[in-house]
């Protein structure tokens, strides 16, 4: 499929705001645009729900597609019991959330890696 335009972003880390803000700057359009996100959805930012939402229901659409980041792995390993929340994380409404294991559950299902085209690779961090 070819896209109108697509864009990488990385490290919303939960600030739904602002993120809501980027895509009416970019007049982002599901139908014709593609979001590539280098990770770190969720985290420090003031709602890390709605934005893991979001994301996921773009990423269902096809309008988007992510990797993962340390603070997505983190999450993942705290909703495991492999790890506590950390303090500086505001995410613990995820885990509140009648939709958390839905959503984790997509979560850890997404890729370290992924090649948007032939000539690129995205990850998180190198």
């Amino acid at each position: 499929m070819s896209f109108r335009h697509q864009y990488v972003i990385g490290d919303l880390q939960g600030c739904y705001a602002a993120f809501q803000q980027l895509l009416k700057t970019l007049d982002f359009d599901p139908k014709q645009d593609k979001l590539w996100f280098a990770g770190d959805l969720v985290a420090r930012g003031e709602d890390s729900l709605n934005t893991l939402r979001h994301v996921k229901v773009l990423c269902e659409q096809g309008a988007a597609a992510t990797v993962l980041g340390n603070h997505d792995i983190n999450l993942i390993a705290v909703w495991r019991g492999a790890a506590k929340l950390k303090e500086k994380d505001k995410t613990a409404p995820i885990f509140a959330a009648k939709d958390c294991d839905e959503l984790l559950e997509w979560l850890r299902h997404q890729p370290v890696l992924a090649y948007p085209d032939e000539y690129t690779v995205l990850v998180h961090a190198g």
